[in-house]
């Protein structure tokens, strides 16, 4: 081990407990720099598709989100560790945000605890360790990885890196099979948190030169020097765990790689090398963070030059001050080869760089300006005190400056709109502002940013589609499929672009192209559940109701909570005459959401065909008290109340209110509710209302052609004529 010791020495005498004192003052500054994440929300932008949205997750911590955890690919990620991480939140605090955040905040701390406890275990030097902490901890470019919600993958990845840097610590000192199994523990943890940690096995080889000194060439005559080759083969079991969460990281992630194969590789080349730099720019000034940075229009050519110097400027220094300050190399390697997993040579999505991509690799430059100023200092007169002071002014800056950062972390639009104020050209923002405003029913303003979004990129699928879905609600069908016909010509395996066309071609009554458009939606997504639903009721309109069976239970396999789909598969059940299935299938819809009056109606109308007429009456009151002028409940349960044969359930009164308050809603135009009309007031003994309301409905329902309808209400005409003539002659 090394040996700084002599600038921190008198600290640790005279203070024997100043690494507890220090601790708690980490703690202590990372919960008044992150305290704004208490008012924070969950955003729209990965917090809908890891916690609100994401079904698997909605029972809490359990055997079958576990198994999930460790099976799903979902969000083009494979870390179990990471879901599981955020199942027990929801076991613990349901949907609210205070209890996701602060345990971002909590694990936050740890990490910055770690991280100083062993830069001193390694290093001998208390207070520079503490000023690595201290920066890492309450930095603004913190902010990302700590205030979001979805970037717990973060937090834990670098918890295990931090703590199998504390495990090889142990294994250097005391050696023995089961201190280095704990290493492979932690690694294989961190990687199933992230797998960023792919880079470690190659720092902690940078560790072993300094400052663990454990290299031969590096130590001199340091008789526990190995020499590199055999430092190299005492990992070959951790990189054999990194290939290993590469080749799973790269078959969860393909997708979205492939959707980002456009950017050709001498441009993520360029942006990596700008990336380097830019990262070092913001940690040293950490202005205009951003969500979300597009790539630039253009390179210009002496931005570029101006790249190259600094990168290798940094690799010459460090490399020429090797033998007396290794830190700078071991540091700047480390920054260098820790962010290559996330510098975009293998791109995943379409940003050009991330705050959150910082979180690790720049504890290598804080490394290197730790020691740097305690060497370049070190004949200072009043150093202590002055570097002191500057230390507080700093830590002062840096938490208003997180503080403020966390602050537009509050809600999505206020996230998305200093995300455009401190960028250029921000088609992606633009587009996650129209959407969630128009989730928020402000329509026009999301029209406006898709608008501002295809102005920057005509060809966005994304912007395009939804765009094209707000023509539809205004019946501007032609716009809407210029907007659809641009989403395809820049993606023609869209599924979601073929969805709409459906549904465009639907609502124009085009039936053929419609279905022919759901069916692409399908074979460019398999798994696209309302592409399979909404192919099942155009083939149930054209009287092909196995088929359109076999459409809604595809739907229901890929998602089980689509009660539209469940619901449309139950009246197919109901029109097959399986009235019993299709009662099982409305009350397990009516299980997932017992409050829309529609599954309601639609579980009385099984328990109708069933005979459960206590069920039906039931489940048409809950109709109603849900939406009291809901015609379809008024009706059913209208007919109930007059026709039951249970003595206790007529009710000939309320059932000529209910009836007539149908008919009254609907202009006294629909023949079957002034059949009920007529049914109710004949049960009630008015044979002179059933036969003007019998007549009427008698005269809708041939004009309509409804013949079996029309001989229903013929009979019922032939009763009550039967009657009336019946109390005339006993007035004569």
């Amino acid at each position: 081990m090394s040996s700084e010791q002599t600038v921190d020495a008198p600290s640790r005498d005279s203070a024997k407990f100043a690494p507890l004192w220090i601790a708690a003052g980490l703690i202590a500054l990372a919960l008044i720099a992150f305290e704004p994440v208490r008012h924070n929300a969950f955003v729209q932008y990965d917090d809908n598709h890891y916690l609100t949205e994401n079904a698997n997750l909605q029972s809490g911590l359990s055997l079958q989100s576990a198994a999930w955890a460790f099976t799903t690919g979902h969000a083009c990620n494979w870390h179990p560790v990471t879901w599981l991480s955020h199942a027990l939140d929801i076991e613990l605090f349901g949907f609210n945000p205070l209890g996701h955040h602060w345990h971002n905040v909590l694990l936050h701390a740890a990490v910055t605890i770690l991280l100083f406890l062993i830069l001193r275990n390694m290093t001998g030097a208390l207070w520079r360790s503490a000023f690595v902490a201290m920066v890492f901890g309450v930095h603004p470019l913190r902010v990302e990885s700590v205030a979001w919600a979805s970037e717990r993958k973060d937090l834990l990845c670098a918890l295990f890196w931090m703590l199998t840097i504390a495990a090889y610590c142990a294994y250097v000192r005391r050696g023995g099979i089961v201190r280095y199994l704990l290493v492979v523990l932690c690694l294989a943890l961190g990687l199933m948190a992230k797998p960023m940690a792919v880079s470690l096995p190659l720092v902690l080889l940078l560790l072993d030169g300094w400052p663990l000194r454990r290299v031969r060439w590096l130590a001199g005559d340091d008789g526990e020097a190995a020499p590199l080759k055999r430092l190299i083969v005492e990992k070959i079991p951790l990189f054999a765990l990194c290939l290993a969460s590469c080749i799973v990281t790269y078959l969860a992630q393909d997708r979205a790689m492939r959707a980002s194969a456009d950017w050709p590789l001498l441009f993520r080349a360029i942006n990596a090398l700008d990336s380097y730099v830019n990262y070092l720019w913001k940690l040293l000034w950490p202005a205009k963070l951003a969500l979300f940075y597009p790539y630039p229009e253009q390179w210009h050519w002496w931005k570029l030059l101006i790249d190259a110097v600094v990168v290798l400027a940094c690799t010459g220094f460090a490399a020429v001050r090797f033998s007396k300050q290794p830190y700078l190399a071991v540091g700047w390697l480390w920054y260098v080869i820790s962010l290559i997993p996330v510098i975009g040579l293998v791109q995943v999505g379409s940003q050009a760089m991330a705050d959150r991509y910082t979180y690790l690799p720049s504890i290598g430059v804080l490394i290197m300006l730790a020691w740097a100023v305690a060497d370049w200092t070190a004949s200072w007169p009043h150093r202590k005190i002055l570097l002191g002071a500057l230390c507080g002014l700093l830590a002062l800056g840096m938490i208003w400056g997180t503080r403020a950062q966390t602050a537009y972390w509050r809600d999505s639009v206020a996230l998305f709109e200093h995300t455009l104020a401190v960028t250029e050209m921000n088609y992606v923002i633009q587009y996650e502002l129209g959407l969630v405003l128009w989730q928020q029913g402000e329509a026009e303003a999301a029209a406006d940013h898709f608008n501002r979004a295809l102005e920057i990129w005509p060809g966005y699928p994304d912007a395009n589609v939804n765009m094209a879905v707000i023509l539809m609600t205004r019946n501007q069908f032609e716009k809407a499929l210029t907007h659809l016909q641009r989403a395809l010509q820049a993606n023609p395996n869209y599924d979601k672009a073929h969805y709409n066309m459906g549904a465009l071609f639907q609502a124009q009554g085009k039936l053929d192209p419609a279905m022919a458009a759901y069916q692409q939606a399908v074979r460019c997504n398999p798994n696209h559940a309302g592409a399979y639903n909404n192919l099942g009721m155009l083939k149930g309109q054209s009287g092909k109701i196995g088929e359109a069976m076999e459409c809604f239970h595809e739907s229901l396999r890929i998602d089980p909570d689509n009660v539209q789909a469940r619901c449309n598969y139950a009246q197919a059940l109901m029109m097959l005459g399986r009235h019993k299935d299709a009662l099982e299938q409305f009350q397990a819809a009516f299980r997932i959401n017992p409050m829309d009056t529609d599954i309601c109606t639609g579980v009385a109308s099984a328990f109708f065909a069933t005979g459960g007429f206590y069920g039906a009456v039931d489940y048409y009151r809950r109709a109603l008290e849900l939406q009291p002028d809901n015609v379809l409940a008024l009706n059913g349960l209208a007919w109930i109340l007059a026709t039951a044969p249970h003595p206790d359930i007529r009710d000939p009164q309320d059932a000529i209110l209910k009836a007539r308050r149908a008919c009254e809603l609907t202009s006294f135009q629909y023949s079957n509710f002034l059949y009920t009309l007529a049914a109710a007031c004949e049960s009630a003994g008015q044979s002179d209302a059933a036969m003007e309301y019998g007549s009427q409905a008698l005269d809708l329902a041939q004009a309509e052609g409804q013949d079996g309808l029309a001989r229903a209400i013929t009979e019922l005409l032939r009763r009550n004529a039967s009657q009336s003539d019946a109390e005339a002659l006993r007035e004569k």
